[in-house]
């Protein structure tokens, strides 16, 4: 995976994060004019789910992120390495 696929990766999951955040705010909005106490707090709870994920997705953004960043150093390491035709080992 390059940078710039991970790059997009990383943004397409933050942008899926921030359109379920609005979709869960909208939700939320238009059902809590409702006084039905059971229904607001099953959206409660739905709502702090929906948060929980957000947390957890930004988490996953983060290690894909160290881990593109540890993939490119490797790969730079590997490509500025002299070629010696000793090191090569034949079996």
């Amino acid at each position: 995976m390059t940078h710039n696929e991970t790059t997009a990766l990383v943004f397409l999951i933050i942008g899926c994060c921030v359109v379920v955040g609005i979709i869960a705010n909208v939700f939320l909005k238009l059902r809590a004019s409702r006084k039905d106490s059971g229904v607001a707090e099953a959206l409660q709870s739905l709502e702090q789910r929906f948060a929980r994920v957000e947390v957890a997705l930004d988490d996953v953004t983060g290690e894909l992120h160290r881990l593109s960043e540890g993939h490119g150093f490797l790969t730079r390491l590997l490509s500025e390495r002299p070629r010696d035709a000793n090191m090569i080992d034949r079996h």
